[in-house]
């Protein structure tokens, strides 16, 4: 796999399932020093530089979530790309180092999951999608939690994703436990649909449901 990875410098990868990372790079050296190699395994650290401004990479800082706190953790979404910029030995740690940036090309490939995951999810826009699976695929409650609410910061009050932000901060207060939080959050998703949607929409029904 290194070789391959040497051999395509300057190319596209993306990689199956999430992608867990850290901003931390002592933890990142934490695991790689841990790894087993033999004559036939190095170990590898990936580094990666990551747009924000990117439309078809999504990821999320769940430091929140995750059991062993302080590891900095952020997770990239299913079939994020990215290109092999450099394929180097780095010596001051004694690793394999590759550097990787994300990128928007050959997003057509992303185009095609998400249109499945659309299709999956009828109603929901990837962006919505994405918090649902760290909600109910993965079981990250907090996780979700923190990316709902850093959803419902950056939205403006007529996004047309604002609805699902609060109806979804609702399902994780929810799975919580949390009920009255809950319910305040339906009421308000349910609140900003009735201003917006048709009586026969069906995301106004599903709100009074």
């Amino acid at each position: 796999e290194l070789q391959k990875l040497k051999e395509n410098i300057n190319r596209i990868i993306s990689f199956n399932g999430f992608l867990s990372t850290s901003r931390n790079i002592n933890i990142s050296l934490q695991f790689a020093s841990s790894s087993y190699v033999t004559n036939n395994f190095e170990a590898v650290l990936f580094e990666i530089q990551a747009d924000p401004l990117l439309k078809t990479v999504s990821f999320v800082d769940v430091e929140s979530a995750i059991v062993m706190k302080g590891e900095e953790e952020v997770l990239f979404n299913l079939n994020s790309l990215f290109r092999i910029n450099s394929v180097c030995f780095d010596e001051t740690t004694n690793l394999w180092k590759v550097l990787l940036t994300t990128t928007d090309e050959c997003s057509n490939k992303v185009e095609d999951y998400l249109k499945l995951a659309k299709e999956q999810m009828e109603y929901y826009s990837p962006t919505i999608y994405f918090g649902r699976l760290l909600l109910y695929d993965l079981g990250l409650v907090n996780s979700a939690e923190k990316y709902f609410k850093m959803l419902l910061k950056s939205f403006s009050s007529d996004h047309p994703d604002i609805a699902h932000v609060y109806n979804n901060i609702g399902c994780v207060y929810e799975e919580k436990g949390e009920l009255n939080l809950a319910l305040k959050n339906y009421e308000i998703a349910y609140k900003i649909r009735q201003k917006y949607l048709s009586v026969d929409h069906p995301d106004l029904a599903a709100s009074s449901n």
